[in-house]
């Protein structure tokens, strides 16, 4: 049985892909790959899959709300190596 095969029946059940990417992260399937499924599965851009698999536990609202605080963690990296 393939992770395609393991998941599908989620579609049918009308699950989201932030529910699947959920419930495979929780199974133990690493970001990547859980990313790669809910991109095939749902037949979104590898870029949807990520900002998915960035919102889905509501830690941020958007891809842009995460990227922001990447410049800031390399701003205080290179304050801080100054």
């Amino acid at each position: 049985m393939t992770l395609d095969d393991k998941y599908q029946p989620m579609l049918a059940q009308q699950a989201t892909p932030e529910k699947v990417y959920l419930q495979a992260r929780n199974d133990g399937i690493d970001n990547r790959e859980a990313m790669a499924l809910i991109a095939r599965l749902f037949k979104l851009s590898i870029i949807e899959a990520k900002e998915i698999s960035i919102t889905a536990d509501g830690e941020f609202s958007d891809l842009e709300e995460y990227q922001e605080t990447l410049v800031d963690a390399l701003k205080n990296l290179l304050d801080e190596a100054e």
